[in-house]
């Protein structure tokens, strides 16, 4: 007999998939229970409602992101770390190529997380509970990039941050939107340029040699 946390992971995983195939509003518990393989009765006894269902498939989403261990922010840490004087043009060069790996990644590689965070953005306009774990969750990315920030001596990690972590949102929300190869290239020329010259300002401010 399954346990009730292994029942309790199948549902949210199934409510998971619904969100990212269906949308938001075909979360119901009868769904959710056939999607899982489970009976009726175990949605309604691990999740009382249609809201805390959600708040918890975003919980746990947001915690296979894993944002504090992702591959780039850590790889990009160690190489700043192991930069020593260097020209703003060499270290420009090397955040901008992460970047770009990084939304790439996000985008192409890892589109059906992206496709949930996005209904989850939509959601939390209505569900002030889904908001709340939203903006905290933006906190801990930008918290990440201020970290990084800091190592460079930004003047003003705090703000440069913000701006960084609002424009790859942009990015990764316009590049969502288009349908075929070609336009998703030239797009991402174009936007990669955008980000270059936020970063290479950052990085001016900054005062590296």
């Amino acid at each position: 007999m399954a346990k009730h946390s292994e029942i309790k992971e199948k549902i949210i995983i199934a409510t998971l998939k619904i969100i990212r195939t269906q949308g938001m509003r075909f979360i119901r518990h009868r769904a959710v229970a056939e999607e899982a393989g489970v009976s009726l009765g175990s949605t309604t006894y691990h999740f009382k409602n249609i809201e805390d269902l959600v708040l918890s498939a975003f919980e746990y989403w947001y915690e296979m992101e894993d944002v504090g261990n992702n591959p780039y922010f850590v790889a990009i840490e160690t190489d700043i770390q192991s930069i020593d004087n260097v020209s703003s043009t060499v270290l420009v060069d090397k955040l901008v190529e992460t970047c770009e790996h990084y939304i790439r990644n996000q985008v192409v590689d890892r589109r059906a997380d992206r496709e949930i965070e996005l209904a989850f953005h939509n959601e939390a306009i209505r569900n002030k509970r889904l908001s709340s774990l939203l903006v905290h969750s933006w906190q801990c990315e930008i918290n990440r990039i201020e970290s990084l920030y800091r190592i460079i001596d930004s003047k003003t990690p705090v703000q440069d941050a913000e701006i960084t972590f609002s424009l790859i949102l942009h990015v990764e929300k316009k590049l969502m939107m288009l349908e075929t190869a070609e336009s998703f290239e030239q797009e991402f020329s174009k936007l990669s340029e955008v980000l270059r010259r936020h970063i290479h300002l950052v990085v001016r401010a900054a005062g590296t040699a």
